[in-house]
């Protein structure tokens, strides 16, 4: 399938986009606005479960997960139950205590509540346990889930991304339950809103139906945004960035940090209509956030510390490290020295942490040893597992035998060097109309060479904003990487980054958001 762009005038914007052209897959970028779900017959099986839970007064049971999908699906599913006039309860467990999936625990306590109809979202394929204990309870069980299926499963009904058609494969489980609601006429700005949120949370590929919800979800937020998000945005107008960066984190925080937070207590936040509840629940989440920028950058630095060698796979493992935040610095430290990672909490017993990956499969790396672990699951590119402290050596170094025959990650794709003269306003914002930008359909990083830093002002977090003279224009630069607070004024600079538009208070203006820097060998023009 060829990529079909809009009509693009200025130079620059047209550069931009046959650089994505040439270094992502084919894709259709145009919305698919017309594509039929009424023939997925598992959506069928799905409503007639819950149908006749509705008329034998059944009652149901969410089992979901504590990140933002798995948190905004749980919502996303109880929201549906509830306009079904279903009598519905949900669970989220505990991160540390309990871990990821639904365990015979809860099943045992949900038996005893008199749940009938048990639905797992965001996990499910693997709690091959669980699901043995409601097997034997002779109770139905539907998973709407997306990670990787290990074993045949013996449920009611599977909805899985890998069963459906081309145009659904990569979608996370959010998107999932979205179909679901638009198969039974209950799509909403709430379902809408929300499985676009976790299709960027979840890192999904932007193409097709999840282009297609990403885009749908921002319109709809831009013209009625539900007040759960707009109280911890506190923005009118949002692209795909803000909520990747000001609304995804807050949400992902209450799961991470589940000694300050119930994650079940923002599946509540996400369909309470009490104005007055959620505006105090909002406030508790900016302050779990922002205790957890605390500790990722304390964690961060000891785990990059550890990242050296030529290892084609990184095992870094402290018992200082925080069970809820392994995840988020194995993703950090991956990108930053371009290579698979595993970032690990050492327990009294165990060791439990987290896998990133670009270049390899994770769960087909994992699975031939999966019989030395205590538990585990994930995706292609994300894992999670748990150890003995017995067997963790024999599973690493099984790993980095198998590594050997796999390659390092692929460096970045060049950056395009660009003459100055062409960034303009117009064709930056020409070029923004390409947007949602994000996996799959990533802005392609510029470079610009010798040009003169004008002033630099040092913010928090080791943050920095900057203006720098080109030979035709001055520049604003944002930059992340706290060392670029230590150039000079003067000083000569050769500069990569991403292209884009800082609107403040009405005025727009052009922005580089700074990914590399380099000095120059001379100082001053």
């Amino acid at each position: 399938m060829n990529i079909t762009l809009p009509p693009l005038k200025t130079p620059l914007a047209q550069l931009l986009s046959e650089k994505m052209l040439t270094t992502h897959h084919a894709f259709s970028l145009r919305q698919p606005c017309i594509f039929d779900i009424h023939h997925i017959s598992v959506l069928q099986s799905i409503q007639a479960l819950l149908e006749h839970a509705s008329q034998t007064n059944q009652k149901v049971f969410i089992a979901g997960d504590y990140d933002a999908d798995g948190l905004c699906s749980t919502a996303m599913m109880v929201s549906l139950c509830k306009a079904l006039n279903l009598q519905v309860g949900y669970y989220i467990p505990h991160r540390i205590d309990e871990g990821y999936g639904l365990k015979p625990p809860i099943v045992k306590q949900a038996l005893e509540k008199g749940y009938d109809l048990f639905i797992c979202v965001d996990n499910g394929v693997s709690a091959f346990e669980a699901l043995e204990l409601l097997k034997e309870a002779s109770k139905q069980v539907v998973i709407i889930d997306h990670h990787t299926i290990t074993q045949p499963l013996e449920v009611k009904a599977l909805l899985h991304p890998t069963l459906l058609d081309a145009e659904y494969t990569s979608m996370c489980t959010s998107g999932l339950v979205w179909l679901l609601a638009k198969y039974l006429n209950q799509d909403n700005d709430f379902m809408i809103q929300c499985a676009g949120v976790a299709t960027i949370a979840d890192m999904m590929p932007l193409h097709h139906v999840n282009r297609y919800l990403v885009v749908k979800a921002i319109e709809s937020m831009n013209q009625a945004m539900i007040t759960p998000f707009a109280l911890l945005l506190k923005k009118q107008s949002v692209n795909e960035e803000d909520l990747s960066f000001q609304l995804i984190p807050k949400i992902n925080a209450i799961g991470r940090m589940s000694e300050l937070a119930n994650a079940n207590t923002m599946v509540n936040y996400l369909c309470s209509t009490d104005l007055n509840s959620m505006v105090r629940y909002a406030t508790q989440v900016e302050d779990i956030n922002e205790q957890r920028k605390v500790l990722t950058k304390t964690m961060s630095a000891s785990a990059l510390a550890q990242a050296q060698g030529d290892d084609h796979f990184k095992f870094i493992v402290s018992d200082e490290f925080h069970e809820g935040i392994v995840g988020l610095i194995a993703n950090q430290i991956m990108r930053q020295v371009n290579t698979n990672v595993f970032v690990g909490v050492k327990k009294a017993d165990s060791i439990k942490g987290s896998m990133r990956s670009h270049n390899v499969h994770l769960v087909d790396l994992i699975q031939p040893y999966e019989h030395l672990l205590m538990h585990f699951g994930g995706h292609a590119k994300a894992a999670g597992l748990e150890i003995s402290h017995e067997h963790f050596e024999s599973f690493k170094a099984h790993i980095l035998e198998d590594m050997k025959d796999h390659p390092p990650l692929m460096q970045s794709d060049e950056a395009l060097v660009i003459d100055p003269t062409l960034i303009t306003l117009d064709s930056v914002i020409e070029f923004e109309s390409l947007r949602p930008f994000g996996m799959g359909w990533e802005k392609p990083s510029i470079k610009l060479e010798k040009v003169k830093l004008k002033s630099i002002t040092p913010l928090k977090g080791g943050l920095s904003k900057a203006t720098i003279f080109t030979q035709a224009n001055v520049l604003e630069i944002f930059a992340f990487d706290p060392t670029f607070s230590q150039c000079v004024v003067g000083q000569l600079l050769d500069i990569e980054g991403t292209l884009g538009i800082n609107a403040y208070m009405g005025s727009k203006s052009v922005q580089i958001t700074l990914t590399a820097f380099k000095p120059c060998q001379e100082h001053t023009f």
